[in-house]
Formats: C-alpha cells, structure tokens, sequence
C-alpha cells in the first residue's frame, strides 16, 4: 500500500510539472506573443493604400514623360520654323514651349531672335534681357542683342548694338559674322554722323571715319586669313567708298560764312557724344 501511494504521488507530481512547462503557450496576454495591429474600419488595407501609392507613382512618371515629349516636339517645331524663315509659327512653337517649361533659357533666346526679325524689337529686347544671365558668354547671344539694337536705328539703341557687338568681338574677336556687323554698326554710326555734320567735312567726320575704315579693315584681314571671298568683297568695297569719299569742308571751298542756315544750332561738340565704337 505504501509503494502504491509513492507511485501515485510520482505520477501526479509529473502532471503537475507537466501542466506548468506548458502553461505559458495557454496564456492570452503574454508578453512574448505580439499584440495584432488593429485596422482602422475607415482606412483601406494596407496592400491596397501600397498599391494606390504605386499607380500615384507610375501616374506622375507618365505625365512627366508625357510634358516632355510635348516640350521636346514645340522647341523642335520653334527651331525648324525658325530656320524656315517662318517667324510667326516659330513664335508660337516658341511660347507654347515655354509655356510647358516657363524657365526655358533656350526658348526665350529664340522668341527674341524671332520678334527682332518681325520688327517687334523692344519684346525683343525684354526677352534677350531675361534670358542675359544664362547667356551671357555667348557670342550668339550678344550678336543677336546688336542686330536688333541696330535695326530700331535711334541713337539710344545704336550705342546698345556698339556695346553688344563689341561684348561678341570680345568673346569671338575673329568670327567673321560679329566682324561684319560691327562694321555694318559702325557704317550706320558713321552715317549718323554724316547727318549731322553734312557740309562741314572732314573736322567732324575724320575720326569716326577712321574707325570705320578701321572695322573694315578687320573684317578684310580675318576673311582672307579664313580664306572667305564674300566677306573680302564687302570689306573691299566699303575701302573702296572711304577712299574715294571727300571730306574737304564744304563750306570752306565755298567760301560760306559759318553762320549760315546750314549749320546753325550744331553743336561742335555733337561728334564726341554721338555713338561711336573706341
């Protein structure tokens, strides 16, 4: 009886160890098993707001492919139109382009090429000024700044298209294209000179004229050195013209008082602050 009662004990004391080493896998809130988050009712599963923040993703890609390919094909269509001649289509190419890409450095350099070729030189003038910053080591830039200075033809302007052409010379001093238009700059420079001092002859006009002869011979030694017979046609010429000018005072070989009508009101000192390149 008494071993019986000690193999009994054994066995319920085994249960018992039994029960314990197993207990903690039975418990409901123990700190080894993680608590399960809790959805929100109100949101969408958790895939599903991953998968809505990819298409957003693939969404933004496509319209930004899409802006540049539209950006890409109004700049091309600009620039074909505008070697083209066509200045009024390329205008619009130009502007839908920067209407997709308002900060178009590139886009605003050719809308001003194109409103100074239709004339329109003062919108002309504020595109080349926004854009100056970006360009401004550009000999391009600045020839397209003095092309259209010249064609408004005032004295205001005549002195900017001096000041740009001679920015380009700097930058490309034997480009024969900056070379030819700084001294078709100077000719109309020269010219304005000529208006002012017509009949009165060499006192006032041999120093501008000296700087056209000047500007003209430039273009002259550059073209042969580059071996351009169209350029040394046009520089010869303009030597020509200068050689055989005459600029002997008028009113001295006609013994004319220098009080008359013809020159009354000009002020001598006129010719130091009319434009002229130094």
């Amino acid at each position: 009886m008494y071993r019986e009662k000690i193999v009994k004990m054994c066995i319920i004391a085994g249960f018992v160890v039994i029960f314990l080493l197993f207990l903690p896998f039975f418990a409901v809130d123990t700190p080894h098993r993680a608590a399960a988050p809790v959805q929100n009712p109100d949101e969408p599963p958790v895939e599903m707001q991953q998968r809505l923040a990819q298409m957003q993703m693939q969404s933004k890609a496509r319209e930004a492919q899409n802006s540049e390919s539209s950006y890409n094909r109004a700049h091309n269509a600009g620039v074909s139109l505008y070697d083209d001649r066509d200045y009024i289509e390329a205008v619009a190419a130009f502007n839908e382009a920067l209407r997709i890409k308002p900060n178009s450095a590139i886009d605003s350099l050719y809308l001003g090429m194109c409103q100074s070729k239709l004339r329109r030189h003062d919108l002309a003038e504020q595109k080349f000024a926004q854009v100056e910053s970006a360009y401004r080591m550009k000999k391009e830039y600045w020839l397209a700044r003095a092309i259209n200075a010249r064609r408004i033809s005032n004295d205001k302007y005549l002195e900017k298209a001096q000041n740009y052409i001679q920015q380009a010379t700097e930058i490309a001093p034997d480009d024969l294209e900056i070379l030819y238009n700084r001294a078709m700059i100077t000719k109309t420079a020269y010219n304005e000179y000529r208006k002012v001092y017509e009949g009165q002859g060499g006192r006032y006009l041999e120093k501008p004229k000296n700087i056209l002869i000047k500007a003209y011979e430039d273009l002259y030694n550059a073209s042969v050195a580059q071996d351009n017979d169209k350029y040394i046609e046009i520089a010869q010429m303009g030597l020509e013209q200068l050689q055989n000018e005459n600029l002997t005072d008028k009113n001295e070989q006609n013994s004319v008082n220098a009080n008359t009508s013809s020159i009354q009101g000009v002020d001598p000192q006129l010719v130091e602050n009319l434009p002229v390149l130094k």
